[in-house]
């Protein structure tokens, strides 16, 4: 069982190292080729994420559990009470992140309406009936994005703050409201592992560790939220 999971864990990781740096959006971080106006589209369509992420994955993936899922749920569940900033007004990651982006004059209007044209690319989630398939499947992408988001932390944080520099400069920064940075990132590296133990649990086969791997590369690539469509 412990050869199993070790085995898988690696394949997993692995996926995931070499996937990122052909990953649209996440090889540009990496190789810190990021302006001003990647930032802010970078930021748009983060935010609509983050909003679905709140509002449609998590809810959704927590009832496309089966009863039995028990540690699949515990996970998403964990997962989204930290989202939601402990349920505290005001402390969602989505308004946080709302801050910085009208930091960077993002208006809100903006903000809202990339939301309302992204979400529907995942209204598969609200249908879909509850199966170990889709726990897997949806694991695998929690640990991918999870994961990646600390891989990523020192080079995004750079370019973040060379493009905030600029802003103070020119004085169309609004203020510092960089809190979101400091709060998720160190967040997501305890939920990348989280992930991983939970996905673990419904690896039983070399199928299943396939599965999981395509679903790491596919939500990391073809698709990625930064090359979606808006409807």
């Amino acid at each position: 069982m412990e050869d199993r999971r070790t085995r898988a864990a690696e394949y997993l990781d692995q996926m995931v190292r070499e996937t990122i740096p052909t990953a649209p959006i996440l090889s540009d971080v990496l190789a810190g080729r990021l302006e001003q106006q990647d930032i802010v589209f970078i930021a748009v369509r983060h935010y609509a994420e983050i909003r679905t992420f709140i509002d449609i994955k998590l809810p959704s993936r927590m009832r496309l559990c089966p009863l039995e899922a028990a540690s699949a749920k515990k996970f998403f569940a964990h997962v989204y009470r930290e989202e939601q900033g402990d349920f505290v007004a005001g402390a969602d990651h989505a308004s946080l992140f709302e801050r910085f982006c009208t930091a960077l004059d993002i208006g809100r209007d903006v903000l809202e309406s990339e939301f309302q044209r992204y979400w529907p690319n995942y209204q598969n989630l609200l249908n879909e009936p509850p199966s170990r398939q889709v726990v897997l499947r949806e694991l695998a992408i929690s640990y991918a994005w999870e994961s990646v988001a600390p891989r990523i932390a020192g080079p995004l944080t750079k370019s973040v703050a060379a493009v905030v520099d600029q802003m103070k400069l020119a004085g169309t920064y609004r203020d510092a409201a960089e809190e979101y940075f400091a709060e998720h990132i160190e967040i997501d590296e305890s939920h990348g592992k989280e992930a991983l133990e939970a996905l673990l649990d419904y690896v039983d086969t070399d199928e299943d560790m396939e599965f999981a791997g395509e679903h790491i590369r596919r939500t990391l690539t073809t698709e990625n939220p930064w090359v979606l469509p808006l409807t």
